[in-house]
């Protein structure tokens, strides 16, 4: 079994369904309200253990309600949460979420207790870090923080894969300490800041701090373009009915690392992961949307 650690973040999901987005000023009746455990780093997590990893999650979480549904979904897929840190000062992170009606998401967070990590809490994880076959790491919690468990990854021969969401400016050093850095194309555009008309290889190769690191940029429903410093490649998605996108790219994102750490060569992990990110998309909600090894398998051995 692969072992995979996950430092990020965690917040609980409050999501609107509507036909259309909002106007600044405008009130809108949805139709529907779904409230269920979310962040990129947690949702990366469930979705790791779902495809028969061992997960460990290292985060920070208030001592209250939401964080009770945090522990709760974690233990409820096998994630290992003997390294979550619980504050009683601090409020568990919220994310206000609406989707419209062709299931396009708009999203805005209060980090909250997810603020509270810091590069000396990372240290204290050394061992466990250096034990995993990969270390995911997202940005919704401090970067410093972020590039030390990069930094110990690389110095422990662990793969080190960064997901830059939120997106964020991001410092060089944190950017080399990475393996793989998998961006959508929006947050690659936004990392770089320049060259917006510019195709995402050439952004990529723009970034790249070593010769050995592979960009990952999603694509949406035209799946994934992997880059290197000497070559490139498209891996498309698979068809399916979209119920919503909603932790689309963190199924993507967990089932990469899962097929890295068994080992799989880059092609086959970008179909297995394209998988897992179509099958997440068919269901309503983050946790919830999230495959299991079986159906993603399944689904891969179909278009082979």
């Amino acid at each position: 079994m692969s072992k995979i650690i996950v430092v990020g973040d965690y917040n609980i999901d409050l999501v609107v369904y509507l036909e259309r987005f909002p106007e600044p000023g405008e009130t809108l009746n949805g139709k529907s309200f779904f409230e269920g455990p979310g962040g990129k780093g947690s949702n990366q997590a469930i979705a790791a253990a779902r495809l028969d990893a061992d997960v460990t999650f290292f985060g920070a979480i208030g001592s209250d309600y939401y964080g009770r549904i945090a522990m709760e979904a974690w233990q409820s897929n096998g994630v290992d949460t003997s390294l979550v840190i619980e504050d009683r000062q601090a409020e568990t992170a919220v994310a206000m979420i609406y989707v419209n009606g062709v299931g396009d998401n708009m999203i805005a967070v209060n980090q909250g207790a997810n603020l509270l990590l810091q590069p000396h809490h990372i240290e204290d994880i050394r061992d466990a870090i250096a034990e995993a076959d990969v270390l995911m790491c997202t940005l919704g919690v401090s970067l410093p923080a972020v590039q030390r468990a990069l930094e110990i990854a690389r110095e422990s021969n662990t793969i080190a894969l960064m997901n830059p969401a939120p997106a964020a400016n991001l410092p060089e050093g944190l950017i080399a300490a990475s393996d793989y850095i998998t961006p959508n194309e929006s947050e690659l555009r936004s990392i770089i800041g320049s060259g917006m008309e510019s195709p995402p290889v050439d952004l990529a190769r723009q970034l790249m701090q070593r010769d050995d690191q592979t960009f990952i940029v999603t694509v949406g429903e035209r799946g994934a373009q992997w880059v290197t410093r000497e070559e490139s490649g498209h891996v498309p998605a698979f068809e399916v009915s979209v119920e919503d996108t909603i932790g689309a790219g963190d199924a993507f994102n967990a089932a990469l690392a899962v097929a890295l750490a068994e080992g799989t060569d880059l092609r086959e992990a970008l179909r297995f992961a394209c998988a897992a990110g179509s099958l997440s998309a068919t269901k309503a909600g983050a946790v919830a949307g999230m495959p299991m090894r079986a159906d993603v398998d399944a689904l891969v051995a179909s278009e082979q």
